[in-house]
């Protein structure tokens, strides 16, 4: 029997913790030149730490690749903030437990002509495939770790590239420095399994 991990379609989520979940310097307004008559509740700068590779990998609850087969937006229960979430077939995992299916949820999206923005949170494009690293939100949701760090594209040729934008990123206190996640840009997705299995399973997930 199939297993999904997350939210089913067209149910709500437990009441969310804003202060991890939803950045602050939202506002509501009306973009004709972008949405029509759609309202938007936006987010226009949103700053997140910059995570290493070995930060990635100790946060994410799940890390697995697969593929985009559905994306569907709603409002969480209290009618106060939209979610969307992504529906991921899933191909491998590296670390945490297989499903064969795993929704995904970044906030934001349009529901009943309302839309909210949130800059730095991934864009799924159905049948694209991913590498996703994955933390769960006390809501209960999976969402991608450190945003769009979070979200890897797999390209036709088997290499993975970084996605993320719109986010400002700074180096937090006086943390190790870590692999830098650019260092995984552009390589093979095989490759990238291998470092990032070879930390989770507490290796140095160097290159060979």
């Amino acid at each position: 029997m199939s297993r999904t991990v997350g939210p089913a379609r067209k149910s709500y989520a437990e009441w969310i913790d804003k202060s991890r979940q939803i950045p602050s310097g939202m506002r509501w307004f009306s973009s004709l030149a972008a949405l029509t008559t759609i309202g938007v509740f936006a987010c226009g700068a949103t700053i997140v730490p910059r995570l290493s590779v070995e930060e990635m990998v100790v946060r994410s609850e799940l890390i697995l690749s697969g593929r985009v087969t559905g994306t569907w937006a709603a409002w969480d229960r209290h009618h106060q903030f939209i979610w969307t979430h992504t529906e991921i077939t899933v191909e491998d995992v590296v670390k945490g437990t297989h499903s064969d299916r795993v929704v995904v949820s970044e906030p934001g999206g349009v529901v009943d002509g309302l839309g909210m923005l949130i800059a730095g949170t991934p864009v799924y494009v159905q049948g694209e495939r991913v590498m996703l690293f994955l933390e769960r939100m006390p809501n209960g949701y999976l969402r991608t770790t450190g945003m769009g760090q979070g979200k890897l594209s797999i390209s036709p040729n088997g290499s993975v590239h970084l996605t993320y934008a719109g986010a400002d990123l700074f180096r937090a206190g006086n943390r190790p420095e870590g692999t830098a996640l650019q260092s995984l840009d552009a390589i093979s997705a095989t490759e990238v399994r291998r470092r990032v299995a070879d930390l989770a399973n507490g290796g140095t997930g160097r290159a060979r």
